[in-house]
C-alpha cells in the first residue's frame, strides 16, 4: 500500500457545562505535511429530577374527599419533572411509598393512598421517589398527620394529644399539634419571684438546667445556666448588680464577658470585663460630641476607692479637637512591607527604590557631544541593586534642528552600583542633549 497508520484514542477532561465542544485531530507525516479533521460534540444540560413545588397530603375517604378526623386514606399531590436531554431522558420511577405499598404518580395529579387502613391516632411518613433514565434519584418525605382532635387520649390513658392524636410511643407525654400561646407572658411556668420564663429541668430535685426568662422591671432578662448559676446572654436594667448593660455575653465559667450598650455620657459602648465584673477596656462613641475613644481602666484605686480611667480620643480636624493620650498606632503610618504586597515606604521616591526602580536625568546643554565623535558619562545609583539591573536611556532636547536626529545614545558597563552613558554624534555639528534614564532590578 501507499502508507499505513494506527488508531489513537483521546479522553477529554470532565465536561462541566453544557454546550457545543469541537475536537480537532491532526496528523503529520515525516515530510511535515499535515491533515486535520474536526468533530463537534453537543453536551445537553442536565439536572436530577426535581419537584416544582412542595408535595402536599391530607387525610380523605376512599373517593378523595377531605376528612381530617375520620379519613383512613391520604390524598397526595406532587408536581415534578426531569431534564429532557434532547428527548433522550424520562422518569422511569415516579411513585409514593407507604406501609410497603407503592403507588405510581402523575405530575400534578392527586393519588389516593392508604387502602382504607390508616389508623386515626397515628401519623405516617410517605416517601415520594423520582428516578430518571440517567439513574439519578430524588426523594421527598411527606408527613401524613394523625386525625385532627381537640383533645385525644391514648388507649390506657398513658399519653394525651392536644390538636392531634396521642402518639403510639413516649408514654406519660403530652403531644401538641398546635402552636402554644399563653396569656400574661407566662410560658409554661414561673421561675422565681416576679420572674417568668421557660425552664428546662432534668432532675427530680427541681434544678433548672437552662432558663430563658424575663425578670422584673429592673431585673435581668436572657439565657441563664442553672447548672453553673451563671448568665450566658442577658439584658438588664439599672439595678445594683447590673448597671445599664443592654446586652451582655458572658463566659459562664470564668465570669469574663463583653457587654454592648450605653454608658454615662457616651453611646454606644463596647466594654470588655474580667472575672468579678472588673472593667478592663472600653470602646465608646458619642454622636452628640462626635467623639470616639478608647478607655483603659486601671487596676489600682485611690484611698477613697475611686477608680480613674484613661481616655484616648481620636483627633477631629474639622472641629479643632486634637488627639488625647498616645495614639501612635492610629495617627502614625506604618508602611506595609514589600513582602506583604506593599512598598515599605512613606514616600513615592522611597517606594520606587524599595520596589527596585530608580530614575535620573542629566540636564540639556550640560555636556557636549562633538561632531563625528562620542561622549561618555558615568551614573552612580543612589542605592545599589543586589544584582545587575535593566537600564534604559533616552535623549532630551529643545532643539528644532532635524539634524539633531544624528545623535544616538546607549547604556553600557552596567553593574549593581551604576552604569555609563555613551552618546554618539554622526553629524557635522556638535550637540548638547540631555539624558533621562530608568533602572529596574532587584533591590
Amino acid at each position: 500500500g501507499v502508507g499505513s497508520g494506527t488508531g489513537y484514542s483521546y479522553t477529554s477532561p470532565t465536561l462541566t457545562k453544557s454546550g457545543s465542544f469541537t475536537f480537532t485531530a491532526t496528523v503529520t507525516d515525516s515530510r511535515g505535511r499535515t491533515a486535520s479533521r474536526s468533530v463537534s460534540v453537543t453536551v445537553q444540560a442536565y439536572a436530577a429530577p426535581k419537584f416544582a413545588a412542595t408535595p402536599t397530603a391530607y387525610r380523605c375517604n376512599s373517593s378523595g374527599t377531605r376528612q381530617e378526623t375520620t379519613g383512613t386514606n391520604a390524598k397526595v399531590t406532587a408536581s415534578f419533572s426531569c431534564s429532557s436531554v434532547n428527548d433522550q431522558n424520562s422518569l422511569t420511577v415516579k411513585k409514593v411509598s407507604l406501609n410497603g405499598a407503592d403507588t405510581t404518580l402523575t405530575s400534578g395529579t392527586a393519588a389516593i393512598i392508604g387502602a382504607n387502613s390508616l389508623a386515626l391516632d397515628t401519623a405516617y411518613t410517605a416517601v415520594i421517589t423520582l428516578t430518571d433514565a440517567v439513574g439519578s434519584t430524588t426523594t421527598f418525605n411527606l408527613a401524613i398527620p394523625s386525625a385532627a382532635y381537640l383533645i385525644h387520649f391514648k388507649k390506657g390513658g398513658k399519653s394525651m394529644g392536644l390538636g392531634r392524636a396521642a402518639g403510639d410511643s413516649n408514654d406519660s407525654t403530652i403531644h401538641v399539634g398546635w402552636n402554644m400561646e399563653l396569656d400574661n407572658g407566662h410560658v409554661f411556668r414561673a421561675v422565681g419571684t416576679d420572674t417568668m420564663g421557660f425552664a428546662v429541668q432534668n432532675d427530680s430535685a427541681g434544678t433548672y438546667r437552662l432558663i430563658l426568662m424575663a425578670g422584673s422591671t429592673n431585673g435581668a432578662r436572657g439565657l441563664y445556666d442553672g447548672t453553673n448559676g451563671k448568665w450566658m446572654i442577658y439584658t438588664s436594667g439599672d439595678d445594683a448588680t447590673r448597671v445599664g448593660r443592654p446586652l451582655i455575653v458572658t463566659d459562664e465559667v470564668s465570669g469574663k464577658y463583653l457587654n454592648v450598650g450605653n454608658a454615662s455620657g457616651m453611646t454606644p459602648t463596647v466594654r470588655f470585663r474580667g472575672a468579678g465584673e472588673t472593667p478592663l477596656t472600653a470602646i465608646q462613641g458619642s454622636p452628640n460630641y462626635r467623639r470616639f475613644a478608647f478607655i483603659h481602666y486601671p487596676t489600682d484605686y485611690d484611698a477613697d476607692d475611686h477608680a480613674f480611667t484613661e481616655s484616648f480620643s481620636l483627633p477631629q480636624p474639622d472641629t479643632g479637637r486634637t488627639a488625647s493620650g498616645s495614639f501612635s498606632i492610629l495617627t502614625s503610618k506604618s508602611p506595609v512591607t514589600v513582602g506583604q504586597g506593599g512598598t515599605g515606604a512613606s514616600s513615592a521616591a522611597n517606594a520606587r527604590v524599595n520596589l527596585g526602580i530608580q530614575t535620573g536625568a542629566i540636564a540639556i546643554n550640560a555636556n557636549t557631544v562633538p561632531a563625528g565623535g562620542y561622549l561618555e558619562l558615568s551614573v552612580t545609583f543612589a542605592t545599589a541593586f543586589s544584582a545587575e539591573p535593566n537600564v534604559v536611556v533616552g535623549l532630551t532636547s529643545d532643539s528644532t534642528a532635524g539634524a539633531f536626529g544624528s545623535v544616538s545614545v546607549a547604556a553600557y558597563n552596567i553593574t549593581k552600583n551604576g552604569f555609563k552613558i555613551r552618546a554618539y554624534n554622526a553629524g557635522s555639528t556638535a550637540r548638547t542633549p540631555g539624558y533621562r534614564w530608568i533602572a529596574v532590578g532587584k533591590p
